[in-house]
């Protein structure tokens, strides 16, 4: 990862983590006033979560292979 952005990733996913974790119990009220129930939600809540786990890693594996792409250039440039 770039080292500009290395000092604001770590205390940005804690700030994003906190706030999702504290607005959690605000989405499950609105879904149980919906007409949800335990299953359903848990299902939502899990769902959610592998699939913001999922753009998570392939953004990262972009960014590696973009990296490691650039790495590549600056060595055949220094030849």
């Amino acid at each position: 990862m770039c080292k500009k952005y290395s000092s604001i990733v770590g205390p940005g996913a804690v700030i994003l983590s906190a706030v999702l974790f504290g607005a959690m119990p605000l989405m499950a009220k609105r879904a149980f006033a919906l007409g949800s129930n335990a299953y359903t939600t848990a299902f939502g809540r899990f769902a959610t979560g592998a699939v913001i786990a999922r753009l998570v890693i392939l953004l990262a594996v972009i960014l590696l292979a973009l990296s490691a792409e650039k790495q590549i250039y600056k060595k055949q440039i220094a030849k």
